[in-house]
């Protein structure tokens, strides 16, 4: 009596399997922006923002109340220096109009030049490529029987 083993294996090639990513730019692009500024152009015309205003007047009227105590006083120590004469204050009334005649000026405005503000970006961001790889392997399938035999003799 031959006892006889057979097995029977059973097996599946390993695969394989590739994704290939390959590389990109990322480009982003902010602008092209321009900003002109004419605030302190059109504020030397008069034509200004509120906040601006309400500086320039009172910058204006503590520089009159400043003038006016000044042409005060300077008024009361020429009457009390000229107290002898009696055309003191029609002298200063006289000196006092014909200080209040303007001075026509002709000039160029604005002087300022508007503030101009120009924008502009470019960001170029690279992907790098890739390579993905999968390696796929299976377990051989072994079915061994046991405890068969063969009868030789017959």
């Amino acid at each position: 009596m031959l006892y006889v083993m057979r097995p029977q294996i059973t097996t599946v090639w390993p695969q394989l399997s590739l994704q290939q990513t390959p590389a990109r730019p990322d480009i982003t692009v902010q602008g092209p922006e321009m900003e002109i500024d004419q605030r302190q152009s059109m504020g030397e015309l008069g034509l200004r923002d509120f906040r601006q205003f309400a500086d320039h007047q009172a910058a204006v009227s503590q520089h009159m109340v400043h003038a006016g105590i000044a042409r005060l006083a300077q008024e009361g120590d020429r009457a009390a220096a000229e107290m002898t004469s009696q055309d003191v204050f029609p002298r200063l009334a006289r000196a006092r109009m014909l200080s209040e005649i303007p001075e026509i000026n002709v000039d160029a405005a604005p002087k300022t030049r508007p503030r101009i503000e120009f924008r502009y970006s470019l960001t170029v961001d690279w992907d790098p490529e890739s390579l993905d790889m999968h390696v796929d392997i299976q377990d051989p399938d072994i079915h061994w029987p046991v405890g068969q035999y063969l009868d030789t003799k017959g």
